[in-house]
């Protein structure tokens, strides 16, 4: 019988990754979720890199944790992981960062100034720690977690708002968004991100609803979203 494969750790930062995973569901299956996460990055390690965890934790873990636990218990296992990202972006960002199998930029431009009053919404089940970093001062970024939310905040706003629906981590049906939005009122715009086209392109006809073409990375999120605020 084959040796069971063990997860590597280089530092605090998987440490606390597996605690945490492990304080949700039983250690076994906690170290089988990152070992499968690890593997869709094409990594061999849980990075100790703030940029690269952060990623690992927002992209392949998250997606891996949606299949199979749902979307909904997903949803409160990233919010259990948000204080590893907050730790992360707390750290201090090596000059070369040392992932096998992928290169991460080590130096970002720095991010322009605030658009007075404006405000980014965006409805997932991912941590936004990693957009924030992105769009710095530009504006403020809200996480939205469901439709209800995301109505409530639409109804109460008193800034200029742009709602984003994150096709790449869905926390609600999109055509339940539809049906229950028709109208968009002024001040508000909808943008889809990451969403089939079949489904995301017949509402770009619907007034201030708009289908972003970024990339699937939240540093691209981030540049098509200084473009529209501008």
């Amino acid at each position: 019988m084959a040796a069971e494969a063990k997860i590597a750790v280089r530092g605090p930062l998987g440490v606390t990754l597996l605690e945490v995973l492990g304080s949700l569901m039983p250690p076994e299956r906690a170290e089988l979720m990152a070992l499968r996460a690890l593997g869709r990055a094409g990594w061999s390690a849980i990075p100790e890199d703030p940029g690269a965890i952060a990623q690992l934790i927002e992209g392949p873990l998250s997606a891996i944790l949606a299949e199979e636990v749902g979307l909904e218990a997903t949803a409160f296992v990233l919010e259990d992981l948000v204080p590893i990202l907050d730790l992360a972006a707390s750290g201090v960002r090596r000059t070369r960062p040392n992932i096998e199998g992928r290169s991460l930029p080590t130096t970002q431009p720095a991010p322009p100034r605030m658009k007075e009053g404006l405000r980014i919404a965006v409805l997932t089940l991912g941590s936004l720690e990693q957009l924030r970093r992105q769009i710095g001062p530009f504006a403020e970024v809200t996480r939205v977690r469901d439709a209800f939310e995301l109505f409530t905040l639409i109804d109460t706003r008193d800034v200029r708002l742009l709602v984003v629906i994150d096709g790449h981590r869905p926390a609600a049906d999109l055509s339940t968004l539809v049906t229950l939005m028709p109208r968009i009122p002024d001040g508000c715009r909808v943008i889809l991100w990451g969403f089939d086209p079949s489904e995301s392109a017949p509402l770009a006809a619907l007034d201030r609803w708009t289908v972003s073409d970024a990339g699937p990375d939240w540093a691209d999120l981030a540049g098509a979203l200084r473009d529209v605020g501008d």
